[in-house]
């Protein structure tokens, strides 16, 4: 059904990845609050956007670690390089990956059929399995997704002690400077 919707021009994401993603929103309390990057956090987008511009292949991009406690910034760190490639962003807490092989096998397929049809980006939130036991299911379930998928993934990690397989960048991502915030 997802590859009929695309030939005729339906193109979203699969409806069985609806539980698991959402899209990329930094939640606001008031309108009035400018989101713009401070001049710090706008150096680590170039960075990540000159990396991933020099990358020839959609396959063989690397992870991108951000690095840090401000979720926030990270987020809006991420959320700027998607749009400077105009890719729409979307995140999933690693902990809702399944557990069960065959039920992580069908969300790698999935997956890597949407990001074939469908350009997309994924901020991953692995601080909720980061410092567990390496045995503990959605740390596996988590290594077996990101070693089995391709795409542009960012993941919100607080160090970086995460070992990848496949390249990675890391970048620290912290607070506006009290400067800068002024």
């Amino acid at each position: 059904e997802r590859i009929v919707n695309y030939l005729k021009g339906l193109n979203y994401l699969d409806d069985r990845l609806s539980s698991l993603l959402a899209p990329l929103q930094i939640p606001t309390v008031d309108e009035e609050i400018d989101h713009s990057l401070a001049p710090s956090q706008q150096q680590v987008v170039e960075a990540i956007a000159h990396h991933l511009a020099a990358v020839t292949r959609w396959q063989s991009l690397p992870r991108v670690q951000l690095l840090g406690s401000d979720r926030t910034s990270k987020q809006l760190v991420a959320l700027s390089v998607t749009e400077r490639f105009d890719i729409p962003l979307y995140r999933m807490r690693v902990e809702l990956l399944p557990s069960h092989a065959s039920d992580l096998e069908t969300l790698i397929r999935i997956w890597q059929r949407e990001v074939q049809l469908f350009p997309v980006a994924l901020y991953l939130e692995v601080q909720a399995i980061e410092g567990g036991n390496p045995a503990n299911s959605s740390a596996a379930a988590f290594h077996s997704f990101l070693d089995s998928s391709h795409g542009l993934f960012f993941l919100d990690v607080q160090d970086q002690s995460w070992p990848m397989d496949r390249p990675t960048l890391s970048f620290e991502v912290a607070k506006p400077t009290p400067v800068e915030q002024l």
